[in-house]
């Protein structure tokens, strides 16, 4: 692969401001917690209708338990529970829809200070 053809490809990221990643909130997090959010966080995708619930005009994602169960440290299904609890307590996010059980997926709305998404570039050609 050629320098250019490789600088054309965009590798998929989370967009999080600085303050945002010091903020004292944030920090308590546990470890697991966090690395949970941040993949919820990635699951959002402005252009899929699914991540807007037209009922109520929030933003929500569904993340399956078994992409969970893949992030690294997140292997365990008590791990995963707990570290949704902790975001559910930390008013972080919350339940939106519940699964059925049928392989259906719960939904989550991110709520509190840090639920919105950063939506404009820093300019850097000042």
């Amino acid at each position: 692969m050629s320098i250019k053809s490789n600088r054309s490809r965009k590798n998929p990221f989370v967009l999080i401001e600085i303050s945002t990643l010091r903020d004292p909130e944030i920090l308590k997090l546990s470890a697991n917690a966090f690395r949970l959010w941040i993949y919820m966080r990635a699951a959002f995708n402005p252009r899929k209708e699914e991540c807007f619930n037209l009922a109520n005009g929030k933003i929500q994602v569904y993340l399956p338990y078994t992409t969970i169960q893949r992030i690294k440290g997140l292997n365990s299904p008590h791990t995963v529970a707990k570290a949704l609890r902790e975001l559910q307590e930390k008013q972080f996010i919350e339940l939106t829809e519940r699964g059925r059980g049928n392989g259906s997926m719960n939904a989550y709305h991110f709520i509190g200070r840090f639920a919105e998404f950063p939506e404009k570039r820093k300019d850097f050609k000042k």
